[in-house]
């Protein structure tokens, strides 16, 4: 294809499937707010339903990245997707507490409106193999900003929910569970998606016996270095999810479910416009120093969300820090799998991602001590804090100077 020739079909078809993924995250992270309210849940409670979601994700990642190598990563899509089916079932057919943690336990259930099972991490060590060694930085850069995009659409869809529920009788929670029928059929296209993959992304085959799951001493210092950092970033991440921050809007503001499918759509717009000009910094400054001094920023406007005045003033702190906050993904993602050998960048990709998505999980749990401390926008300044930490520590660590970090000349390559 002209467009995007630096694709193959397979890089095509990983496009569709995160499009396709990405709608139903959209939707699904702004609503389940709103879902957890109506069936009772507090401040305490929506942080142990995310944790609990977040944790079995990482579960799930654990598992599904350290045997996809070895039982072919085309077939572990299929069960993420699988999983993803069902967890929307037992969303659509449930009006307790207890139903939705189910749905959270399956480990397919995303409160982030972004990817926290295994999807991620499988994807993320096949597109080096679905791209161009040119277009490898285009691809990453691509790949996330059909994600964002893809939520923005699914955020605004957000209104359905009212009125599949005036189709109902007006009852809510039934026009919430039209939606998880939605999240459970994108499941079922994902595993299709995901079988239609051709051969050419599992991992080349070796004459020599060897278990891709290891890192070679030198690659597990690098993971180590960075899955300790990325766990603080993503530790102070799940303080502030996108589904405590739909929750923020409503409780703070009385902010209603269509105007918060307009303030994430503009949020993800910006974000998925954010990774085109981050794939260009990329070539100028180099992979880390476009993700530190493009983060700083963000990280100062979530800290001044804490003390937002108005839905005016939060939704406009909020919008100016998602057109900066998303742009170091891709130059992490491609970081991650740039600085190990090719049979290790699935081993790379699930270790560090389960590291963010386990230390991702811990977040909500501490939301209601710090909602109590602080007051509701106290877990924002609070991950704002804990992240300019995360920052200055990245670029000491594999800042210029350090051996693991390629030029800016290379960051395509």
């Amino acid at each position: 294809m002209s467009f995007l020739p630096f694709l193959t079909r397979d890089g095509w078809l990983i496009l569709a499937s995160r499009g396709l993924r990405g709608v139903a995250y959209g939707f699904v992270s702004v609503l389940l707010a709103a879902y957890f309210q109506l069936l009772g849940a507090d401040e305490a409670m929506t942080g142990v339903l995310l944790g609990v979601a977040l944790l079995s994700g990482a579960a799930l990642n654990i598992t599904l990245s350290k045997y996809a190598d070895r039982f072919g990563r085309r077939r572990f899509l299929a069960v993420a997707g699988l999983l993803m089916f069902a967890s929307g079932l037992v969303l659509a057919f449930t009006r307790s507490i207890e139903g939705a943690l189910a749905a959270a336990l399956l480990g397919a259930l995303t409160p982030t409106a972004m990817e926290v099972g295994p999807f991620l991490s499988l994807e993320q060590a096949i597109l080096p193999q679905a791209s161009s060694a040119e277009g490898r930085t285009d691809a990453y850069a691509w790949y996330n900003l059909v994600g964002s995009l893809a939520a923005a659409v699914g955020a605004l869809l957000t209104g359905l929910a009212g009125v599949f529920a005036a189709l109902q009788g007006g009852d809510l929670v039934a026009g919430i569970h039209s939606m998880f029928l939605w999240y459970a059929l994108t499941g079922l296209l994902s595993v299709a998606l995901a079988l239609a993959l051709s051969p050419a992304v599992e991992p080349a085959p070796t004459t020599a016996p060897v278990e891709r799951k290891a890192l070679s001493p030198e690659g597990r210092r690098a993971v180590s270095r960075m899955a300790a950092l990325f766990a603080l970033d993503s530790f102070a991440g799940g303080m502030i999810i996108r589904t405590f921050t739909a929750y923020w809007f409503t409780v703070r503001f009385g902010t209603p479910i269509e105007a918060l499918g307009i303030v994430f759509f503009a949020a993800n717009s910006l974000s998925a416009l954010s990774y085109l000009v981050a794939a260009r910094l990329t070539r100028r400054l180099g992979l880390v120093r476009t993700m530190v001094f493009t983060h700083v920023p963000s990280n100062i406007l979530l800290v001044a969300m804490a003390a937002a005045p108005s839905f005016e003033a939060g939704a406009a702190l909020f919008l100016a820090r998602m057109s900066i906050a998303q742009m170091d993904v891709a130059p992490r993602q491609e970081f991650v799998v740039t600085v190990v050998a090719p049979s290790e960048r699935t081993a790379a990709a699930g270790l560090t991602n389960t590291a963010r998505n386990i230390a991702q999980a811990g977040g909500p749990f501490v939301i209601g001590p710090v909602v109590a401390v602080l007051t509701i926008g106290g877990p924002f300044a609070a991950a704002g804090v804990m992240k300019l930490v995360y920052d200055l520590a990245l670029l000491r660590t594999f800042g210029p100077g350090r051996r693991t970090e390629r030029p800016a000349s290379e960051a395509g390559k």
